[in-house]
């Protein structure tokens, strides 16, 4: 089971880049984030997170690649299983963004699962594309014009 989702959002890459990046901050805005641990300052490849959704237990990814401004993956595994999460922004070709969320169960267990909790992993990842785009169009309306 996969399920991406792009969004257009008014804000500069950049700006939505920090915002993504900053997880140990997610709690602030992001409805399916209840609390968030991470290890090791930065974001960076290996690094341990530690994350707690509403309605499910918390659960440990390991960041696996981060290209700097513009995309980062987490997951985990197990033997039957394999759970990975993609984060990406572009640039939209206007001075605004393109981000895009992706979440993929595989494995036998993960296909099973994959089957069972489509539908609450789709409404959660389009939660989460919905709450960027919000933190990052509402820092643009706050700056002055001129800065835009």
């Amino acid at each position: 089971m996969i399920h991406v989702r792009t969004i257009a959002i008014d804000a500069p890459p950049a700006e939505v880049w920090r915002i993504l990046s900053e997880v140990g901050l997610w709690p602030e805005w992001l409805p399916t984030a209840e609390w968030i641990q991470v290890e090791g300052g930065p974001l960076h490849e290996g690094q341990r997170v530690r994350l707690k959704q509403p309605d499910r237990a918390p659960v440990g990814y390991r960041v696996a690649e981060v290209r700097p401004g513009e995309a980062f993956t987490w997951g985990r595994s197990g033997p039957l299983y394999r759970e990975q999460a993609g984060h990406r922004v572009e640039p939209d070709g206007a001075g605004g963004s393109l981000a895009t969320l992706a979440f993929r169960l595989s494995g036998p267990l993960g296909d099973l699962a994959g089957r069972i909790g489509a539908e609450k992993v789709r409404g959660m990842v389009e939660q989460e594309a919905a709450a960027l785009k919000e933190r990052a169009e509402a820092g643009r309306a706050r700056r002055p014009a001129r800065d835009r």
